[in-house]
């Protein structure tokens, strides 16, 4: 029975669960082990920080001395004791300030019901007396501003032509003046008596209208030169005014006081009419009466000048920058290049030949240079190379044609006085130029992808990427190449070297990186005997990820010989895009920028500096840790320190940073204001300034190292028409607080013209894109403040979480909340003005946005803010986010959203933030643009948007440009941008009588 009773038993299950239990006790016990260690590590750690938090606190209580605490407490008091005093002191002076103020208040009163020339009595006693009034009516009635500088000094004229267009400015500021002293004083001594005389031979009074005066004969034409010699006082000028009049007499009609001129002329016949300008001081009351231009319109935005970036030549003694105009009338754009003098400030046209496209200062002397044309002689969509001197342009010579569009000149002479240089265009696959005008035209049209990123920005990708190129320009009497004018000084040795085509695994790579890449995505050694460029890393699929990488490769060496300087590892942390591989002067340094996130766009950009040699690159970091995003560099000439301008509070400022700066080292900046386009180290250590503010399209100046502002030498707002009268006092800023941040987040502010407090206007609501962006201090085309405030409004100009400028926190913060941090952001922003600015008038506001900016008119149109708003405006944004991954750049996306795109559900942000989920509440009047070209945004989210808006009943307007990508670039889509828009705006917003906003 025992045996029986034994054999049935059946412990084997009983083994495999002791056995079990032993292995869970034994985990347990190991992980019981690890915590006891972390606890134990824990515990040291708090200890030594226990132990060193008493050190200090024992450093703070022996440090401690009660006499001298008692004593800073008596200081103190005495201090607070003055303090109130002071503030007693101030009542008492504001008190007596606003009973001054009061009867001011009073007499103004007076005076406006007087107007600004006074009563009647006055006013025709004055321009009896003073003759100064008579000769500003002159110069108005003859197109003429005289604008005074900050000092009350008049020294500038501002000549229009309306019928041409024309405005020219005169500024004869000493400092600036090509004028010499002694020629201007030979004019002093002319009496106003002489004009006096000339008029009343002249003048022969008009039927019918005692205000009118015409010359005696139709054929006879005043000398301007005989009759508006200027008075005795002193003289600030000569303005010279072209009058091109057309075959019927054209008569100018003025007051009898003034002056009234018949010419009639053939047709194009010109009449040189120079005026003497001059006047004295005491000229500032009666100028005050005429007015100024101070509100801006879109069609003279889009029309003014668009200057480029200042170019110095190598000894600093000039620069030269691109000039272009459009004209509505023609519907053309014309480029000149300028010269700036950069001793006197003199500026002149270099040249109008439009057809020079870039310049580069390379050669024997300070004046030498090699410039792109774009076009050569065959015609066949190649450019032409050329060398000159810049004070000489007639001196050029064709040095080699070459058969592709190539671009971005950069070059540097060698110690044998050859010229080494670089450009880029785009490549077939094999590495030879591609040129589409010679490119054969295949019988269909059909496109055929294997991977993602089949389209970029505006561009179907094709097999042709971009490829930096190099060449080498020697003397006549070296091999000649297939490319080259036999009579050119130099010549181009040999065949272009291709270093990027041909470097291939998951991508391929690609040198600038397509679409905003440019030369600053590649460089040569001063020396030419190197070269650095950054491609996409081609171990990663391109539409997914944002690293780059920066190759250094020797000049006459290929894309075989280049050595990846940063590759993934090499740095830790590192992985994400690289940006401005820069040369120092001395060659012995690469600087550069890199991100971490590997598929982060926005991340922060941190500064490196290189060995230039491979062998030993010593990497290091530069102010690892400043909370600041770089985007610009640029080296000293001595190469201890680098000019970076970064992102800073609403600005782009600029910073001098030590090249072995430690990882904490906090820079200084140096500019304030403004956004820079460029900046360049002169030879006398100067760093001269290119750069832009809301109120001025283009500032060129100099500024020390230390900071100080040593020359200005253009200000876009003071000589241009279209902006005249905009300056500083147009914009301010406050900060508000929210619930999404501990920080204080900034707003703009830009006022109208005639801005008055004691009046109501309405609001302008703008949301910026990115979201990683900012509203900055910068002129803009597309999005232009100023524009929008002159149409009547106050424009609030948020830089709600997301925003650049303000540390990587708040910019990170943004990813997976598009729907919640940054609008209630714009909740309190909102909330503030309509608490705290009076002048603003938010029953009548309306708001609109571009990109992000337009997803959140989307998502304001289903929640309570976009009840607050009269009118929205969506510019090519997000409709329907789980359409999300119909974009080209899916990094962006993935990172914003916190993920790839899986099944939507509620805890999905790609669901959470989607604005159509709240289209039950859409009932603001709501205008839509969105363009075909726009890859980024398909434009099936504007189409969706208005058909969703015009289902639903709500009033609502939809614009397209077939050929305009997320942006509207052509100067005559964007006129009628600007137009339909403000017609939509004004309308909701009570600015416009019209009928309705169609």
């Amino acid at each position: 029975l025992i045996h029986h009773t034994i054999g049935n038993f059946n412990i084997h299950p009983d083994k495999t669960a002791i056995g079990r239990i032993n292995e869970s006790l034994s985990t347990l016990q190991q992980a019981r082990d690890l915590r006891v260690r972390e606890a134990e590590s824990a515990l040291k750690k708090l200890s030594r920080n226990l132990q060193t938090l008493a050190t200090q606190h024992s450093e703070t209580v022996s440090a401690h001395h009660s006499t001298d605490h008692a004593s800073q407490i008596v200081e103190l008091d005495t201090q607070k004791f003055r303090v109130a005093k002071a503030a007693s002191d101030l009542e008492i002076e504001g008190e007596r300030l606003e009973q001054e103020l009061e009867g001011l208040k009073g007499r103004l009163h007076e005076l406006n019901l007087q107007g600004v020339e006074g009563d009647e009595h006055t006013r025709d006693k004055r321009e009896l007396e003073d003759p100064t009034i008579l000769k500003l009516k002159v110069y108005r009635s003859l197109g003429i501003d005289i604008d005074a500088d900050g000092c009350g000094a008049y020294n500038k004229a501002t000549i229009r032509n309306t019928q041409k267009g024309d405005v020219h400015v005169v500024n004869i500021d000493p400092r600036f003046s090509r004028f010499r002293a002694d020629v201007r004083g030979m004019y002093q001594g002319k009496h106003w008596l002489v004009l006096a005389a000339e008029l009343d031979r002249t003048r022969t009074e008009v039927p019918g209208d005692t205000g009118q005066f015409l010359a005696e004969s139709e054929d006879e034409v005043v000398d301007p030169m005989n009759s508006l010699l200027p008075f005795g006082c002193t003289l600030l000028g000569i303005v010279e005014y072209v009058l091109v009049l057309p075959v019927v007499p054209i008569v100018q009609h003025f007051r009898s006081d003034v002056l009234a001129v018949l010419a009639s002329y053939e047709e194009r016949q010109t009449i040189i009419v120079h005026f003497i300008i001059g006047f004295r001081t005491t000229a500032t009351a009666a100028l005050a009466a005429l007015p100024l231009v101070s509100a801006i319109t879109p069609a003279g935005m889009l029309a003014a000048p668009r200057r480029g970036v200042a170019l110095a030549n190598p000894s600093g003694e000039f620069a030269v920058y691109t000039n272009t105009n459009y004209s509505f009338q023609d519907h053309e754009a014309t480029t000149v290049w300028e010269k700036l003098d950069l001793t006197s400030g003199d500026i002149s046209t270099w040249t109008a030949d439009s057809n020079i496209s870039e310049v580069v200062f390379v050669g024997p002397t300070n004046t030498s240079i090699l410039y792109i044309n774009a076009t050569n002689e065959e015609g066949d969509g190649g450019i032409s190379l050329y060398t000159a001197d810049a004070l000489n342009l007639a001196s050029a010579s064709l040095v080699a044609s070459l058969p592709a569009p190539f671009a971005g000149l950069k070059a540097v002479a060698t110690r044998a006085g050859d010229i080494h240089f670089l450009v880029y265009a785009q490549a077939y696959p094999n590495g030879t130029a591609y040129n589409a005008e010679l490119a054969e035209t295949p019988a269909s049209t059909a496109r055929i992808y294997t991977d993602i990123y089949i389209r970029h920005w505006d561009t179907y990708l094709t097999p042709q990427r971009n490829a930096v190129f190099g060449g080498i320009l020697t003397r006549r009497n070296a091999t000649i190449s297939r490319y080259t004018s036999a009579h050119a000084g130099y010549s181009l040795t040999g065949e272009l070297t291709n270093y990027v085509t041909g470097k291939c695994n998951a991508t391929c790579a690609e040198s600038p990186v397509q679409p905003f890449g440019g030369s600053g995505d590649y460089d040569i050694s001063p020396d030419g005997s190197q070269v650095v460029y950054l491609t996409k890393n081609v171990d990663l699929p391109l539409a997914n990820f944002t690293s780059s990488q920066i190759y250094w490769v020797p000049f006459r060496g290929g894309v075989n010989d280049s050595i990846p300087i940063n590759p993934i590892g090499a740095i830790p942390g590192a992985e994400g895009a690289s940006a401005s591989p820069t040369f120092s002067k001395d060659g012995s340094k690469i600087a550069y920028f890199q991100m971490n996130g590997i598929d982060y766009e926005s991340d922060r950009n941190i500064i490196y500096v290189a060995n230039a040699d491979p062998a030993n690159l010593n990497i290091t970091s530069v102010a690892g840790e400043w909370d600041r995003s770089p985007d610009v560099l640029v080296w000293s000439n001595d190469g201890n320190v680098l000019y970076v301008a970064a992102a800073d509070l609403g600005r782009q400022r600029v910073f001098p940073v030590p090249a072995n700066a430690a990882a904490d080292y906090k820079p200084t900046n140096i500019t304030d204001e403004g956004v820079p386009a460029g900046m360049q180290v002169l030879a006398n250590n100067q760093i001269l300034v290119s750069d832009s503010k809301i109120w001025s399209s283009r500032d060129i100046y100099t500024v020390s190292s230390d900071g100080d502002v040593t020359n200005i030498y253009l200000q876009a707002n003071l000589v241009d028409q279209a902006l005249s009268g905009l300056g500083p006092q147009d914009v301010s800023e406050f900060y508000f607080s929210s619930n999404s941040t501990e920080i204080d987040l900034q707003s703009w502010i830009i006022y109208p013209a005639n801005f008055s407090e004691d009046r109501t206007y309405p609001l302008a609501f703008l949301v910026h894109g990115g979201p990683q962006s900012a509203f900055a201090n910068s002129w803009s085309t597309r999005w232009n403040y100023k524009v929008w405030a002159d149409q009547g409004y106050v424009v609030i100009a948020p830089n709600p979480t997301a925003s650049l400028g303000w540390g990587q926190n708040l910019t990170d913060a943004v990813s997976g909340h598009w729907g919640d941090y940054p609008y209630w952001d714009l909740v309190y922003a909102w909330d503030y003005v309509n608490s705290s600015l009076p002048y603003v008038d938010t029953t009548r506001g309306i708001a609109a946005g571009a990109s992000f900016g337009g997803y959140m008119m989307n998502w304001f149109q289903g929640h309570p803010l976009g009840r607050r708003f009269n009118a929205l405006v969506t510019h090519d944004g997000v409709t329907n986010t789980l359409a999300d991954y119909g974009t080209e750049e899916l990094w962006f996306i993935n990172h914003d959203q916190g993920g790839v795109f899986t099944s939507p559900n509620e805890t999905s942000t790609y669901y959470r933030w989607n604005p159509i989920l709240y289209y039950e509440n859409w009932a603001t009047p709501h205008f839509v643009v969105h363009n075909d070209l726009d890859y980024r945004l398909p434009v099936s989210e504007g189409v969706m948007l208005f058909n969703m808006l015009q289902v639903k009943g709500v009033p609502s307007k939809f614009l397209n440009f077939p050929d305009e990508n997320h942006w509207v670039l052509q100067r005559e889509n964007s006129l009628v941008w600007h137009a339909e828009i403000y017609k939509w705006i004004n309308y909701y917003s009570g600015l416009s009588d019209a009928d309705g906003p169609y």
